[in-house]
């Protein structure tokens, strides 16, 4: 659990400086060129840099606010991905408790009402093994109550 809090937090203190240098006015003299990493070469995640960097980078409570204002500005008229509620509830000080992980209904590309759609049948009933265009196996997998039928309560 302190990997994770480290890792979200080093997340934090890089979104935070993304959205500074967004937000900053541009520099004065020409800036010079960055170093390019060596082949190979890999950022360390080990818990004890990522502690070192939040410690060196560290935000401030405001400035985590600040994060969080402008990350929901950004997605004013839509529902930002899952990832970025995350970050703006950790950035507001959650602390990922029990029963405080998932930040919205999972979204899936197949859905009971693609499935009876594929098997024409009428969202209300269900579809028996005979009937199910898929392999047998994956029939059984699908009926989770085993009571014959795949229907909408299978896939709840």
């Amino acid at each position: 659990m302190k990997r994770l809090t480290l890792v979200l937090a080093y997340l934090v203190s890089m979104s935070m400086a993304m959205t500074r240098t967004a937000f900053a006015d541009p520099p004065k003299t020409e800036p010079k060129p960055a170093a390019s990493a060596p082949k190979g070469s890999e950022i360390d995640t080990s818990p004890a840099a990522l502690e070192a960097l939040v410690k060196e980078k560290g935000s401030s409570p405001e400035e985590l606010e600040a994060l969080a204002n402008v990350l929901e500005k950004a997605y004013d008229k839509t529902q930002p991905p899952e990832s970025v509620r995350m970050l703006i509830a950790i950035a507001r000080g959650s602390q990922m408790g029990p029963g405080l992980g998932w930040f919205g209904p999972a979204q899936a590309r197949y859905s009971w009402e693609w499935l009876a759609k594929l098997h024409d049948v009428p969202m209300s009933e269900g579809i028996s093994a005979e009937a199910f265009k898929g392999k047998p196996q994956l029939f059984q997998r699908l009926d989770r109550n085993k009571d014959g039928q795949v229907a909408a309560d299978d896939l709840d």
